[in-house]
């Protein structure tokens, strides 16, 4: 059985133009919210932006920038990325091409015929409800109907399911899982690659990528019971900043 462990990072829609960003933004104001000139306030609001920057996590609204992959038996993860976006970096335009990247994961894996004995099986973190959806979009959007069809009906693996298998809590974040397994904490947020990529910290969002793809694979080999020497199953704690302690100390 061959694993993929997958992370994607993306943009939110810079591909619109300002009249359809406030459009799109003005679809989704406050419910009731009517008279023109609380609307134009909104619109110009950090809450509008906030609506807009989401589109990073809708499929067909969101730009796709990179897509970091670890094949079992491989050294370690690898990173496909849509360099046109660089030149690009602080603006608003439509030049993005997922393609470069859907192109890369056929080239770099493929799959094998329906009845190989060992067809991969994608895991990542909230695989089903957010990578996957989103690669499948992209790649029916440019025409990568191969890989479509393959990814339409490949076999999952994912973490929410394997730390909740009844669905019932909210759920955890990768921090959280990596904390009680003992895997490596997150450097960034998924929150900050937009800013990250406006300032031209490419490099920076490509190791956030790689990184959540090594704690994925941690954090699954840990919930399948395969992980040697872990440590204790304990959640980490951070520190208090001593600032903070000593007004605590000066208050008791």
């Amino acid at each position: 059985m061959s694993l993929i462990y997958i992370d994607i990072e993306t943009l939110p829609a810079i591909w619109m133009n300002c009249t359809e960003k406030l459009g799109y933004c003005y679809a989704r104001r406050p419910k009731g919210m009517e008279d023109p000139e609380r609307v134009a306030k909104w619109l110009n609001s950090p809450a509008a932006e906030e609506v807009w920057r989401r589109t990073a996590l809708k499929p067909g609204y969101g730009v796709l920038y990179c897509l970091g992959m670890w094949r079992t038996g491989d050294d370690g993860p690898v990173v496909a990325i849509d360099e046109n976006l660089h030149s690009l970096a602080g603006h608003h335009d439509c030049s993005a091409r997922p393609e470069i990247i859907l192109d890369q994961l056929w080239a770099h894996w493929g799959w094998p015929d329906d009845d190989h004995p060992d067809r991969p099986i994608l895991v990542g973190k909230g695989i089903k409800r957010f990578d996957l959806p989103f690669l499948l979009t992209e790649a029916r959007r440019v025409d990568r109907y191969l890989l479509a069809k393959e990814l339409s009906k490949v076999q999952v693996i994912d973490l929410d399911d394997l730390w909740d298998p009844w669905g019932k809590s909210r759920l955890v974040s990768l921090d959280d899982m990596a904390a009680h397994v003992g895997a490596d904490a997150k450097q960034m947020s998924g929150a900050q690659v937009y800013d990250q990529w406006q300032a031209g910290r490419f490099r920076e969002i490509e190791e956030y990528c790689l990184g959540d793809v090594r704690t994925t694979r941690q954090i699954h080999l840990d919930l399948v019971g395969i992980t040697a020497g872990r440590p204790p199953r304990n959640p980490s704690v951070p520190p208090l900043p001593e600032a903070v302690m000593h007004f605590l100390q000066e208050s008791t």
